[in-house]
């Protein structure tokens, strides 16, 4: 019998890599951490993040700047109003970004397949969301990452009871931003930008 080989971790994802293609380049990052999460001293993306839901938001946490808005679906419905609020974001991110010379990435909540079973109407839901912004990011060349719920509420709140999670994120969110954080939502996509950009 021969020894095992021991594994070697995946290599760091780069922000070069994940900026040459636009749309949802989750595939490509895959169980990849970020690079700049493991040298600090890569320069980190602004980031755009969206929680979308029914009632959704979003949070932009860029090098100098930083803003909150919703991003509501009435009757839970992908509709103009919905798109061109979501379009809007992405343009004024995009051009904060340029303005202060980072780059940009926008991150959006995901769920994991496991969840499907218990909870499949909300799992469809973050899933049509998700495509939708997706489709919306390709069209405007913007590069789109989803990153599992779990995966930033570990790095960013660590281990909870599910139920505190809301209570949590909110005082989280408000320790950090303050009177940007007007709700579960708002705060939620604020810790996901947090966490993109690599701050525990």
């Amino acid at each position: 019998m021969t020894a095992a080989r021991a594994t070697r971790p995946p290599p760091p994802v780069t922000l070069d890599e994940l900026l040459e293609r636009d749309g949802d380049v989750t595939k490509h990052v895959g169980d990849r951490p970020f690079r700049w999460h493991i040298d600090r001293r890569e320069t980190p993306p602004d980031v755009l993040a969206f929680d979308l839901a029914a009632k959704g938001a979003y949070f932009y946490l860029g090098a100098s700047y930083r803003s909150a808005g919703v991003v509501n679906a009435n009757e839970a419905r992908i509709d103009s109003a919905w798109t061109t609020t979501v379009r809007l974001a992405l343009k004024f991110a995009a051009n904060r970004a340029g303005l202060d010379g980072t780059r940009l990435l926008v991150a959006c909540e995901d769920t994991n397949l496991g969840s499907a079973a218990r909870t499949p109407l909300a799992f469809a839901a973050v899933t049509r969301y998700g495509a939708a912004l997706a489709a919306l990011c390709a069209d405007e060349r913007i590069t789109m990452v989803r990153v599992v719920a779990s995966d930033w509420q570990r790095r960013v709140l660590g281990r909870f009871p599910r139920e505190q999670g809301k209570e949590l994120s909110l005082a989280r969110a408000r320790a950090e931003f303050g009177t940007a954080i007007t709700s579960n939502d708002v705060s939620d996509a604020a810790l996901l930008a947090l966490y993109v950009r690599g701050k525990k």
